[in-house]
């Protein structure tokens, strides 16, 4: 084999790995910027959550209690103590039925949550 052949063979296979290399680095910067591109929208739609967070963020002015008085401190407590027993007495409602469906099964309900 000539020497000129051995010329040819590395040229084109310098050429070829430089061809790869530039199909290679093509591709990973179209990746880029399509990643770049998803994250400026994430970006975006994240701007929009904050805005509606702040905008729906509730503002917690407690009113002075010894100022507003005690009658009007008393109903409000007992109306908070109201919904707190009305939410554990749905809890526990919940969690009865949901026993007595393990206990007492009918199989002929063959139905989404019966379903086994």
């Amino acid at each position: 084999m000539p020497w000129w052949s051995w010329v040819v063979i590395w040229v084109g296979l310098t050429l070829g790995l430089f061809g790869m290399l530039a199909l290679a680095g093509y591709r990973l910067f179209r990746k880029a910027t399509a990643v770049l591109a998803e994250l400026a929208r994430l970006g975006d739609q994240i701007a929009k959550v904050n805005d509606n967070v702040t905008a729906l963020a509730p503002e917690r002015n407690l009113p002075n209690a010894i100022l507003e008085g005690y009658p009007a401190v008393s109903r409000r407590r007992d109306a908070y103590q109201q919904r707190r027993e009305d939410r554990k007495q749905v809890r526990r409602e919940k969690v009865l039925l949901r026993g007595k469906l393990l206990v007492r099964t009918d199989y002929r309900q063959r139905t989404w949550p019966h379903a086994r």
